[in-house]
């Protein structure tokens, strides 16, 4: 039976692993470690890619994206909640731009997602630390001019962290789109997001805690309609996370993005990103 509840001295903003007595592995067949410092809010959010660690958070996205003749802007708004391990998340957004001198806007899919990990390795020096974690995301239409297909994204992620202050968080998975208007398109979506941990000692900028230099990698392959088109697209930003207030924590996320593949292009020349935390 898979277990809802976090590991002992983990999964709530500590890292100091099992309790006295306590077993270091738990859970279904023993796969998961209570050394691993995931569920322990170490792992920085991606600045666009799904995260994949356990989190309690509001979370408000603007993204704006120019190319010759098209313009387009998203601001999405994320609620997550975690009950032990498991955690739950509701999204939902509104886009609005210009191609060829017409507009179009309206609300995107609404997003219900959950994700829980599975596997876990730590090494007996606690340098490496692996995490593998199953997600589900289904996506209804609301039937506005942009939201017209039903969305149904099963995900496996993988969270590495190197030593004290390097992290690497990948994810893959299948999109299916199941409406009027794509008729069956699936998509293979990955990601890979690089993050390197400064503490305030390192870069004391004012009221920050820690600042994390970011890079990341998204990119989609069709895998019908279409098969083997591919575009990929690199974001350069940084995470800051400030002092809490309360008790939130405001984390601040600013990337820039470009395209790195000719199917990228075809969708944008650059785009910007602002992601706004509150996390508790």
């Amino acid at each position: 039976m898979l277990s809802l509840e976090p590991p002992a001295g983990g999964g709530q903003g500590t890292t100091s692993g099992a309790a006295a007595g306590e077993p270091e592995r738990y859970g279904f067949l023993g796969l998961l470690d209570r050394r691993s410092v995931y569920g322990d809010y170490w792992f920085p959010e991606p600045l666009r890619a799904d995260e994949g660690d356990v989190d309690n958070e509001l979370r408000l996205d603007y993204f704006h994206s120019e190319k010759r003749g098209v313009v387009d802007n998203e601001a999405r708004t994320e609620v997550e909640y975690s009950i032990g391990m498991l955690t739950l998340e509701v999204s939902g957004g509104y886009e609005w731009g210009r191609s060829e001198g017409e507009n179009e806007e309206g609300f995107t899919n609404m997003e219900f997602a959950g994700r829980y990990p599975f596997l876990q390795w730590v090494s007996a020096d606690g340098e490496i630390d692996d995490t593998f974690v199953i997600g589900l995301e289904v996506a209804p239409p609301v039937e506005s001019q942009v939201s017209k297909d039903l969305e149904i994204v099963p995900k496996v992620f993988n969270l590495l962290r190197l030593g004290d202050h390097f992290s690497l968080q990948t994810g893959v998975g299948v999109s299916t789109l199941i409406g009027p208007e794509e008729r069956g398109q699936s998509t293979m979506e990955y990601n890979a997001t690089f993050g390197y941990e400064l503490e305030k000692s390192v870069l004391p900028i004012p009221w920050t805690v820690r600042t994390i230099p970011m890079f990341e990698l998204d990119g989609e392959t069709k895998l019908n309609h279409g098969a083997g088109e591919n575009a990929l697209f690199g974001t350069v930003g940084a995470r800051f996370e400030f002092e809490t207030v309360g008790p939130f924590q405001p984390k601040l996320g600013v990337g820039y993005t470009i395209p790195l593949d000719q199917g990228a292009r075809q969708e944008m020349d650059w785009g910007v990103l602002a992601s706004i935390i509150l996390e508790y």
